[in-house]
This record gives structure tokens, sequence and C-alpha cells, in this order.
């Protein structure tokens, strides 16, 4: 019944689906498989540019991949408040090269990593623990993903030169506290232009260094860490833990961070300071703004929420099947 399911769930997120791609490939490493290929390999090297593989859920790992075409993969998702195995998991670094251009990656955990060498790269709702962008990019995207590392002398997000990156409602969190480069996001180039909202972010060292580089920083909550520059230009609306920005532009310092979330998921606390008081009367932090976060890491496609079916069809009638389906917000 749960292959089914699944096999169900591909054709209609198929059929619903507003992006503009051309076939589905399924893949599932299960035994026995309701995909078409059991590994991203063989799905990668069978697909045409502009499809989208996605790919089921097992209990083992998904062997990274380095990307050559515009392909969208799609998980289904981290973490399920119901306590039920859902996560869809992959082991090592996808590598998004120059052909890559357009394509995205959603709904994946397993704390790995993703280096983006290609224009027009989307990374979201994914459960990971670094992201490297390397030199003269543009149009990339970073949201709603939970990104964090505990290794020492490490960054999260490293923006090389030349780059366009916006990064929003992301989970930032380096817990990293022996060496001297525990940066959440490390963008220090004059040729680099990045926005950062509605974020939390935390490191031992820098939250953020992001100095000499076109920056627009709003709505993030700062949990730990300096900020390098502390300027009075270029950072609205910040919410910090110390005295790591000035308070022009209405950014709120020395705050004690018990009174503005509760939780692992930084839910704003009934009172907190942080609601309503961002950009526009938004809320800072990861709920806030036109792309909050997604508890779980669904992916954005239709998501069947019911399914009723007969238990026999006929060849005169088929089978009768009716599907409540609804869209997980972008």
């Amino acid at each position: 019944m749960q292959k089914f399911f699944f096999l169900i769930f591909v054709f209609v997120s198929f059929l619903l689906s507003i992006q503009s791609y051309a076939a589905v490939i399924t893949v599932d490493a299960n035994h026995p498989s309701a995909g078409m290929y059991k590994n991203l390999r063989d799905a990668h090297d069978a697909a045409n540019s502009g499809d989208t593989i996605l790919v089921y859920p097992f209990a083992g790992l998904y062997g990274a991949i380095t990307v050559t075409k515009k392909l969208r993969f799609v998980g289904r998702g981290w973490y399920d408040v119901s306590g039920k195995n859902i996560s869809t998991a992959i082991s090592g670094t996808m590598q998004f090269d120059n052909e890559s251009e357009g394509s995205s990656l959603e709904g994946f955990e397993y704390n790995f990593k993703v280096y983006i060498d290609a224009n027009d790269i989307t990374v979201k709702r994914n459960d990971l623990s670094y992201i490297l962008i390397k030199n003269g990019h543009t149009g990339l995207v970073i949201m709603q993903n939970y990104i964090y590392t505990s290794r020492s002398s490490d960054m999260i997000i490293y923006v090389e030169q030349n780059n366009e990156v916006f990064i929003a409602n992301n989970v930032i969190i380096n817990s990293g506290s022996s060496g001297s480069k525990e940066y959440a996001i490390y963008a220090p180039s004059n040729s680099i232009t990045i926005q950062i909202l509605h974020n939390v972010i935390s490191a031992e060292n820098y939250s953020l260094k992001i100095e000499n580089s076109n920056y627009y920083v709003a709505n993030n909550i700062i949990k730990e860490g300096g900020i390098s520059p502390k300027a009075s230009s270029g950072f609205h609306n910040n919410i910090c833990n110390s005295d790591q920005l000035y308070t022009y532009n209405d950014n709120i310092i020395n705050v004690d961070m018990n009174t503005v979330y509760s939780g692992s998921w930084y839910q704003l606390k009934e009172n907190s300071p942080a609601i309503g008081a961002g950009t526009n009367g938004s809320d800072i932090g990861i709920y806030g703004g036109s792309t909050p976060f997604v508890l779980g890491g669904y992916p954005s496609i239709p998501k069947i929420v019911n399914i009723e079916a007969d238990h026999l069809g006929t060849k005169s009638h088929g089978l009768d099947v009716k599907i409540k389906a609804t869209t997980v917000r972008e």
C-alpha cells in the first residue's frame, strides 16, 4: 500500500506541479523498489536537462553526485513531527558544475555538503552542514534550510568572489569552539553582492564576516557571534544577543534570547520583541517574510493529505480513486 501511495504521489505531483520540468524520474533504493532507478547517479545519467528526480526515502544513504545537467532533485523532507521516518538522506558532497545551471535541491538530510559552481542554483529545505559557493555566479538562492556544524575551524556558508547570493529563512548554526574560523557566513570580498534576510544565525567566533561585500542584512536573529563590519548602513531590523551592531536602522541589541524564541525550531514567544519588529512590520526570524521556514523540509510540490480507493477495479470501470492534495507554500 505504501508503494501504491508513493506512485500515486509521484503521478499527481507531476500533474499539478507548476514547474517547467519535462519528466519525473523516480529513485528508490528499497527492496523491492518502486523507483525507476536505485541511485542518484543512474537517474542523473538517464535524465534529460529540465527533468525532476524524485527520491524515495529509505533507511540507508544515497551517495552524492556531481550534477552536469539542469535537474530538480526532490526528497521527502528531513524531519517529521509525527515521529514517522520519512527522511531522504544523502552522504557526501552534491556538486553543481557549470552545465547544471538552473538546478535545485530540496528535501534532503544527513549533514551533507553542497558545492555550487553554476548560475541560478537553488538549495532549499535541506538539513546539511556546509555550502561552498565558488567564484563567479549569479542567481544563487539558499532558502529555508537547517544548516549546522559542530566541527572546529570551519565555516557554514563560504562565498568566494564575484557572486550574487540570496540567503533567507535559514537556521545557520556553527557550534565549533576551539579554532579561530568558526564563521556562520563568510563573504568578505568587494565583488560579492549578498542579501541575508530572516535567518537565525549563530557562531562561536563570527556569525557574519562580510566586510567589503555589498550587503543588505535585515530581520535576522543573531543568536551569538560577532559581526564584521559593525556598520550603521546595510543592517536593518536585526535582533542581537550582544552589541554586535549599532542601533541605527532599528537594530535591537543586548537582547536576552530567552525572551525572543522557544524550542529548537526558534518559534517566537507570545510577547517576543521580534514580533512585528522587522522591516514593513514583519516578524524577525525564520518565520517572517514571504518564504517562511518549513518545519520538516517538505518540498514545495503538491502533498497528498487523503486518498480513497476501492480495493478492486474492473476492466469496464477501472479503479475509482479520490485524492485530496495541498501545496506546501513556497
